[in-house]
């Protein structure tokens, strides 16, 4: 019964596909050090243990084993100098040296962390599931926002229920950390699968946590500070996205802020200003994107760092959009097209294909 609930929880809702990952962009260098893999084996080498270091140019990637096993859920930090410090798969938090910090077992509690957690050693949940940021004005402590997942019944379906967070003080245990608060509660309701992300505030030190309601253009932003979430705000603008698209969307700030960029599957990419002092967006706009004869239905997608262009990652292919153009549809390009090269699994393949790879 278990293995034919992941199926149809891949099947449903996730592709693993070659996307551009979710740009919470934060100063110095927290984010220099990337972690992922699925189906680790110390007799394998091929695959699993991936580690991708942004302190070279072009980025240094290399294999490191870790009993932890990575598929959507996935979320890592460094310290100020890149070094990582810890990072989760949405079952639980683990250092540097890939052991479970203490009290870092089991986040997302229930059902599912059960299944695939217990079963297959990963949380596969939405893409933004999960990321993490510094608390403002300390140098030790970080939280950790997390997405839990649910079944539901009469008809199948697969649902986050709770938005939660972790607390980790890397001053303790030898400064290798300790989890001193887990699975807080922040928000219970029915909450996009995925879709989690965050700007900087105004006045540059604290954050706007972003995150829309299931297949909803309802959005809820909250304000993190020195003392943890102080408030929440609700906003419903623009339209709503195809129903079960949650899973296989993705959102990023431009690099000032001023704009979030919402790619939707096989539709358009969702357009909203932002203010960056109240917490809320001031306008909303579309992209149309011309997918040609190959539509997706999971997408990412990034803005170049000088703000101008929009890059549209849909599975095969990816495009650019000139955003200073007068007319941003009209400026779409292809710049990459994926070759078919496997090494030994290719850059896209279904998981409801292969269930417990």
């Amino acid at each position: 019964m278990g293995c034919c609930i992941l199926f149809d929880i891949a099947k449903k809702k996730f592709l693993f596909v070659l996307y551009l990952f979710p740009s919470v962009i934060l100063s110095q260098k927290h984010d220099y050090v990337w972690v992922s893999g699925d189906s680790n084996n110390p007799d394998d080498t091929t695959k699993g243990g991936l580690v991708i270091d942004f302190h070279y140019t072009p980025p240094h990637k290399y294999y490191n084993y870790r009993e932890l096993n990575f598929r959507t859920c996935n979320a890592s930090i460094c310290d100020t100098a890149g070094n990582l410090m810890f990072y989760t798969n949405g079952c639980d938090i683990a250092g540097a040296d890939d052991k479970i910090l203490e009290n870092g077992e089991t986040i997302n509690p229930g059902y599912v962390h059960q299944l695939q957690c217990d079963q297959d050693g990963f949380y596969n949940s939405g893409y933004q599931s999960a990321f993490i940021l510094p608390v403002p004005d300390s140098t030790n402590l970080y939280y950790l926002f997390h997405k839990r997942l649910i079944v539901i019944n009469n008809p199948f379906d697969v649902k986050s229920d709770k938005l939660f967070c972790s607390i980790v003080d890397m001053n303790l245990n030898n400064s290798k950390g300790k989890v001193i608060a887990k699975n807080v509660e922040i928000m219970s309701g029915s909450l996009s699968i995925g879709e989690l992300t965050a700007v900087k505030h105004a006045n540059g030190k604290d954050w706007w946590l972003v995150t829309p309601k299931d297949d909803s253009n309802t959005f809820y932003f909250f304000l993190f500070t020195k003392d943890g979430i102080v408030d929440t705000l609700e906003q419903t603008i623009g339209t709503v996205p195809p129903v079960n698209a949650s899973g296989g969307i993705q959102m990023v700030f431009s690099p000032d802020g001023s704009k979030l960029f919402r790619s939707i599957p096989s539709g358009p990419v969702m357009v909203y200003d932002f203010d960056r002092e109240n917490g809320l967006f001031t306008n909303f706009d579309t992209i149309h994107v011309a997918y040609g004869d190959w539509p997706s239905i999971a997408n990412g997608c990034a803005v170049s760092p000088n703000g101008r262009y929009l890059y549209v990652s849909a599975e095969l292919r990816i495009y650019q959009f000139d955003l200073w153009s007068d007319n941003i549809s009209a400026s779409q390009v292809t710049v990459a097209i994926w070759d078919g090269f496997k090494d030994p699994v290719g850059t896209l393949w279904t998981m409801s294909i292969r269930p417990g790879l």
